[in-house]
């Protein structure tokens, strides 16, 4: 099982728009049995409703229970755990600040908590202090990190 970053969603609908690329956004909804994907309620809250199609897409996931939710105590635990890693280990407090603030700390608890791994189009700071990124925060903690590409030839997934 894998979660799904936000902006997998904002990149596909902006170069696989979802009325001429209609299997890919049933991979995305997790139509395709083959693997499954999630995602989780903070990546939900940061599509934008002014983007109506991709706004009415989320929405529907939502409805059938496509963005998991982290009010578990587990969850919020695995989040704090994240949160303690990432104020220890790097020093600018605006990329900090970001990480913390959105979708990408709670993308690693929820995979911490369920065992998943994460595909994103972000990329690794490279050992880099100063920028945080999911797929070095993910490597701290051993969840598999994988671009979109990566995870479809992982899985010989073709369109």
């Amino acid at each position: 099982m894998f979660l799904l970053d936000t902006n997998i969603f904002i990149q596909h609908d902006h170069y696989t728009p979802l009325d001429i690329h209609v299997s890919i956004w049933k991979l995305l909804a997790n139509r395709n049995q083959a693997i499954n994907v999630k995602s989780i309620i903070h990546v939900y809250n940061e599509i934008d409703r002014n983007n109506k199609a991709l706004y009415s897409w989320a929405k529907q996931q939502k409805a059938n229970g496509f963005f998991i939710d982290t009010n578990l105590e587990s969850i919020q635990q695995e989040y704090r755990r994240v949160v303690n890693y990432v104020e220890e280990t790097y020093d600018d407090t605006n990329s900090r600040d970001h990480f913390l603030n959105t979708a990408d700390a709670w993308l690693i608890a929820a995979a911490l908590h369920y065992g998943y791994g994460i595909v994103t189009y972000e990329k690794s700071a490279n050992g880099s202090k100063k920028e945080v990124k999911i797929p070095d925060v993910a490597e701290h903690f051993n969840i598999t990190c994988l671009n979109f590409h990566d995870f479809c030839r992982q899985h010989n997934i073709t369109f």
